[in-house]
């Protein structure tokens, strides 16, 4: 894990508070592996 974003979930009412980043470049290859990643995790909640 790379602690690059920290979050807490809310399923009851559908929300995802972010209390802190950090800033990272992403390159083609890791736009498309966090969009994998957010699919499977989409499909899966």
């Amino acid at each position: 894990k790379t602690r690059l974003v920290r979050a807490r979930m809310d399923q009851a009412a559908r929300l995802v508070r972010v209390s802190s980043t950090m800033h990272r470049t992403f390159g083609v290859a890791q736009w498309q592996q966090l969009r994998d990643v957010l699919l499977l995790w989409r499909a899966n909640v």
